[in-house]
């Protein structure tokens, strides 16, 4: 058995795959947001953290843009893997 997921701070030229498809996602850019006055860590980041910081991927259908609160529930969720 394959330990829990936990949270990922995904960076530029960091590949994903949706592992029902097999589509390759390319993070192309992070636009990182940067709280004031607040305790977050960097592996245990706040939620406005996360819901401001977005990123740019590319697949060969396109390019794609989320926050990285979403992306680490798709990827807490199985639906994209770290390849």
């Amino acid at each position: 058995m394959s330990a829990p997921r936990t949270f990922n701070n995904f960076q530029p030229s960091d590949n994903l795959k949706n592992p029902r498809t097999k589509e390759v996602f390319t993070i192309i850019s992070r636009s990182t947001y940067r709280c004031k006055n607040c305790e977050c860590k960097p592996l245990s980041p706040c939620d406005e953290f996360m819901e401001r910081t977005t990123l740019t991927l590319k697949s060969p259908r396109g390019l794609w843009e989320m926050n990285l609160k979403q992306l680490t529930d798709k990827y807490l969720k199985g639906i994209i893997d770290e390849i």
